[in-house]
């Protein structure tokens, strides 16, 4: 039987170490960062300084990553994403890196109550739909306003972001670091299905009830039933935010 050199020796030994430094890494990071963005996200979503973690594994070269933050408006984001990255140094590093993935933006609650305030309607328009009716359409039209509030809160995302993060060793499983990302947006969710619901609504008013038209055009101003469908789905999203990272 042949008997192991002390160098082959020591390889072998080395082995275990080296398939778990390049097969598979787990990370946890508490991080506190800012975030934004362009298009229909701006307009709805405002990210100051917020905290949360994140937790990733790479596994194969192939980032699995998972971000959760809570921002101080009462305002929330996730994400999960695949990505690839390189490293370079070991007691200062530099990582630059690109994720792709979906992160959801969830708003605070809207102040305005859902359904319908008909005291808002001048009183020649309640004359002509008739309170009756107008009870009748407020009864139809709080699922609808429901529905909104909820496609109101909940911004999903799919994004492809560049990351590019920097990295001080503290200890060898532990890191301080900074890092900032900016990518391209495209919503797949926005509040555009419920004014749809909303302008069949009054459609289907109008055909019950001709020669109202104006009345009911008021109505779908009050319900802003009369609001263009389209938003601006695409943009840019970016972030900058400072973290400690334990990574085994």
């Amino acid at each position: 039987m042949r008997t192991l050199t002390p160098s082959l020796l020591l390889a072998l030994l080395a082995l275990p170490g080296l398939a778990q430094a390049d097969i598979l890494t787990a990370s946890v990071a508490a991080k506190g960062l800012t975030t934004g963005g362009t298009g229909y996200l701006a307009d709805k979503w405002d990210g100051p300084f917020g905290y949360g973690l994140e937790a990733g594994i790479e596994l194969f070269g192939i980032d699995v990553l998972g971000e959760a933050y809570m921002f101080d408006t009462d305002q929330y984001q996730f994400s999960g994403n695949l990505g690839f990255d390189m490293t370079f140094g070991e007691d200062f590093r530099i990582t630059p890196g690109i994720l792709a993935g979906a992160i959801v933006y969830y708003l605070p609650e809207p102040t305005t109550p859902s359904g319908l305030d008909t005291s808002t309607l001048p009183a020649d328009v309640r004359a002509t739909i008739g309170e009756s009716n107008l009870a009748k359409i407020d009864e139809q039209y709080q699922s609808i306003a429901k529905d909104e509030e909820t496609a109101n809160r909940t911004l999903t995302a799919l994004s492809g972001r560049a990351r590019l993060t920097l990295e001080y060793a503290l200890l060898p499983v532990l890191f301080l670091g900074v890092e900032g990302d900016v990518g391209l947006h495209y919503l797949v969710s926005g509040s555009d299905a419920t004014t749809k619901a909303k302008k069949s609504l009054i459609a289907e008013q109008k055909a019950e009830h001709p020669g109202k038209d104006a009345a009911y055009d008021a109505l779908g101003d009050a319900i802003h039933a009369n609001d263009s469908t389209e938003i601006d789905r695409t943009g840019m999203n970016f972030s900058a935010g400072a973290f400690i990272k334990l990574e085994l």
